[in-house]
């Protein structure tokens, strides 16, 4: 288990998904292998969690009566995927998701990635201390200079702009390509 933390709009949603496509598209996951985002009810409820993933997983809204629970653990024992919890508040939240839905082990290698704002709830979820990712925004001229090289970018591109098109964002002086960010150019560092 992997978790995310930082401020509300610091980009941690967007860094999990610009991770998963980027990752995907260079064939991390096995080919039949999922990822699957569920977002945690406000205020939280284990049975609106479950349904909602639940529907993530089978596309379809549970049967009357079917054990939900039962259903969802069992796929994620038996099948290789990515889990994107988004948006957890507390640890009582996760200790109640982890007892009713999350197998003791993941023998086809399939991972949950936890999304909060707090720190303590990202310490608690993960399975180590390394397994914790601090997201936060980027300060001004950090931000200005991320800005001023998009702009110089979309200038030398704005011919080829498609929902394709690609940016440059910096990460402690790494240059790391994401696809899909010119529409909304979202600024962050990644504190480990």
């Amino acid at each position: 288990m992997v978790s995310v933390c930082g401020v509300a709009g610091a980009g941690k949603s967007f860094l999990v998904q610009a991770l998963y496509t980027h990752q995907s598209s260079r064939g991390w996951y096995y080919q039949g292998s999922y990822v699957h985002v569920v977002s945690v009810p406000d205020p939280f409820e284990i049975t609106d969690f479950c349904e909602s993933l639940f529907l993530e997983i089978f596309s379809t809204p549970p049967k009357h009566g079917q054990d939900i629970f039962q259903l969802c653990r069992k796929y994620l024992e038996q099948q290789q995927c990515l889990v994107v919890v988004d948006g957890l508040r507390s640890k009582e939240d996760w200790d109640l998701i982890e007892a009713n839905l999350i197998p003791g082990v993941f023998p086809y290698g399939s991972c949950i990635i936890v999304i909060t704002r707090e720190e303590s709830v990202a310490r608690h979820c993960a399975t180590s201390a390394d397994a914790v990712c601090r997201v936060r925004g980027l300060e001004a001229d950090a931000a200005r200079r991320l800005f001023q090289v998009c702009v110089c970018i979309y200038m030398l591109h704005a011919n080829d702009l498609t929902s394709e098109s690609t940016v440059i964002l910096f990460s402690f002086g790494e240059i790391t390509w994401i696809r899909n960010l010119i529409a909304s150019i979202t600024c962050f560092i990644i504190q480990l």
